[in-house]
């Protein structure tokens, strides 16, 4: 996959699909999309672009950051994953928002080599959102592309979205989330030293910052998976997120976790930390000896639930 993260003087050589947006959490209305313009490649020959901001209009527009689902890093890993060929990820420029709808779709049919288009129905380009599907069929007349339109995809009546799923995960639904994305939710980052506390309690754990554009579901413990991306290894285990309360007052909200029966030194390897089921709120215990036999009561429950999915799987 080639990526590129300015739009200035780009030019591509090659005939292109296109899908685009914001992308954010690649989920299942994602898919969607991306399926189709997939199977529009191998059809008719061409290759896979998908055209995104390097920051949300929405931010770009009002200066607030918004928490993400998916960091800009996390969505590349996930794009080279699906095979995507061309994966432009573009600063939401003022020279970019001034563009007129027809000035935009000129770009893409004349430097970026789109023949085809694959949107969703409520796609909205242009200066003040002016163009939508109407606008593109229209053009289409003039720079002679191909249009597929693709229908919402719906979760209980609701339209998939990631505004839908931070609302699942800020509540701590995370099976919800897990079918709204296809995938559950996760938290990459490199292992940084701890305090070793759980080591002298028998339990060692591994500990990560959080990446401060991620989506913080509630703190506390959490059944999850983890892979250590260094080499796609993978442990069932157990992860808190929150500050340690027990521990001290002062430590930043991270991730720990536990994995079980592995046995090694993970520190400076990346990991990613997927969330599978919130099982309780972090709190503060009386001592060290509370805390551990806590821990040892979310253990037993992981391990159960785990023989639970596996029955069921």
């Amino acid at each position: 996959m080639k990526y590129y993260n300015h739009f200035e003087d780009l030019k591509l050589h090659h005939n292109t699909v296109i899908t685009l947006g914001k992308f954010d959490g690649l989920h299942e209305g994602h898919r969607n999309l991306i399926e189709t313009m997939m199977k529009v490649k191998e059809k008719k020959g061409l290759r896979a672009l998908i055209f995104t901001f390097s920051v949300p209009p929405k931010s770009h527009i009002t200066g607030q950051p918004m928490p993400v689902i998916t960091t800009n890093e996390e969505k590349r890993a996930l794009f080279e994953e699906i095979g995507v060929d061309y994966f432009i990820e573009c600063p939401f420029s003022d020279e970019l928002m001034r563009m007129s709808p027809r000035e935009f779709v000129s770009f893409l049919v004349n430097e970026l080599q789109v023949k085809c288009f694959v949107v969703g129905e409520d796609f909205c380009f242009g200066y003040q959102r002016a163009g939508n599907i109407e606008t593109l069929e229209e053009l289409s007349k003039e720079f002679g592309y191909d249009l597929f339109v693709k229908s919402k995809i719906q979760h209980k009546g609701r339209d998939i979205s990631s505004t839908y799923i931070r609302e699942e995960l800020v509540a701590g639904n995370m099976k919800t989330a897990e079918k709204l994305l296809g995938y559950p939710y996760f938290i990459e980052n490199k292992i940084v030293h701890g305090n070793h506390i759980g080591r002298k309690m028998g339990i060692p754990t591994v500990n990560m910052e959080i990446d401060p554009q991620k989506v913080i579901p509630p703190k506390g413990v959490y059944v999850s998976r983890i892979t250590i991306l260094d080499d796609g290894s993978t442990y069932m285990g157990i992860s808190n997120i929150g500050n340690k309360p027990t521990i001290g007052d002062d430590y930043p909200t991270g991730v720990e976790s536990f994995l079980f029966d592995f046995d090694g030194d993970l520190y400076g390897k990346v990991l990613r930390v997927s969330l599978l089921y919130y099982v309780r709120a972090e709190r503060k215990f009386e001592n060290l000896d509370a805390l551990k036999a806590q821990i040892d009561k979310d253990i037993s429950f992981a391990r159960e639930y785990y023989g639970n999915v596996t029955k069921v799987c």
